[in-house]
């Protein structure tokens, strides 16, 4: 079998999820080639793909060094430092990567969805754009698009890319969701009317069929039909619990890290990194109003408001994993 062949296997295993079993191999073949990027590069994908970052980097830092344009590499390492919070070296990678090739498709979109992730709305839309001119059928860039737009309250740019993702892929129900989430439905809508057809169609996908339930549940709740409102809800509820396989011990596991993480911890002993900017936390609980308390403190000319940034959680869960082994 030669070294194509190899790789091809690989790859299966990542298209089936197996990552623990695409790292084992594209190891042994590392080892027959140490001196390949892309295997280098494979190595460090698995790697991330089970979580074991600063590993991943490693790889695909091994990787660049034996061939600095390896762009699938860039694209990666970037990723990997976005996993990892350092936002700063994401950036670094993500701009590297297409000043060498400017239309490379995927660093495009990783990079449009890196902005989103940090609250860079309006540089997220310039890209997702950008992506359009290159490949201008991607119905999930339209969907990607169009929920950008809603962070900025642009509702009417919402529906147009919305619809836009539908007319490429009619079965991405997800597309009707977020159309329910901006619009205040009438009986004679047409969407309405649309989404009431579609709940009979016995050849949509359960999966997609939720998110039509919660459409109708939106539209039915607009126009006080309330009976027609719970009767969606329920239904969507149900089908959404059944596709989902909790282990209630993960979450048991969690709880008992977080334990041990502050069991010996001494604040008062603690030295706090100094900021030169005045930052306030808002905390609640879900539906709390934590949402209408960061509009009306953000509406200040002086105060910017960030969103629900990951940086405290990712910090948080890293510290909670360093309490396990992860590395393989």
């Amino acid at each position: 079998m030669n070294l194509e062949e190899k790789q091809q296997i690989i790859l299966n295993y990542f298209k089936i999820g197996n990552y623990k079993e695409a790292l084992i191999r594209s190891k042994l073949i590392l080892r027959e080639n140490p001196n390949n990027p892309n295997i280098h590069n494979m190595v460090g994908m698995a790697h991330l793909q089970i979580g074991n970052i600063e590993n991943s980097i490693q790889y695909f830092q091994n990787s660049l060094e034996l061939f600095s344009d390896n762009l699938p590499a860039i694209n990666n390492i970037a990723n990997a430092y976005k996993k990892k919070a350092d936002y700063k070296k994401a950036e670094e990678f993500y701009k590297l990567g297409l000043k060498k090739k400017p239309d490379y498709l995927n660093l495009l979109v990783n990079f449009a969805n890196f902005k989103m992730d940090i609250n860079q709305v309006e540089g997220a839309i310039n890209i997702y754009n950008k992506v359009l001119t290159v490949d201008p059928k991607n119905y999930l860039i339209y969907f990607n698009l169009a929920t950008a737009y809603r962070a900025q309250g642009n509702f009417e740019n919402v529906k147009i890319n919305a619809l836009k993702a539908l007319e490429l892929k009619p079965d991405f129900t997800l597309a009707d969701r977020l159309i329910s989430s901006v619009t205040t439905y009438t009986k004679e809508n047409g969407h309405f009317l649309k989404l009431k057809k579609i709940v009979r169609d016995k050849k949509i996908s359960q999966k997609n069929k939720i998110y039509i339930n919660f459409s109708l549940a939106k539209a039915f709740y607009d126009n006080k039909q309330f009976s027609e409102f719970f009767n969606q809800i329920e239904m969507g509820n149900k089908q959404k619990r059944d596709s989902i396989s909790y282990d209630i011990k993960k979450d048991l596991k969690l709880f008992n890290n977080i334990k041990l993480l502050f069991k010996n911890f001494d604040f008062k002993n603690h030295e706090f990194k100094q900021n030169s900017k005045k930052l306030i936390f808002v905390l609640g609980m879900p539906r709390s109003g934590t949402s209408l308390l960061e509009q009306i403190i953000s509406s200040h000319s002086n105060v910017f408001g960030a969103g629900e940034l990951p940086f405290l959680q990712k910090s948080f869960l890293n510290k909670i994993r360093s309490l396990d082994s992860y590395n393989i």
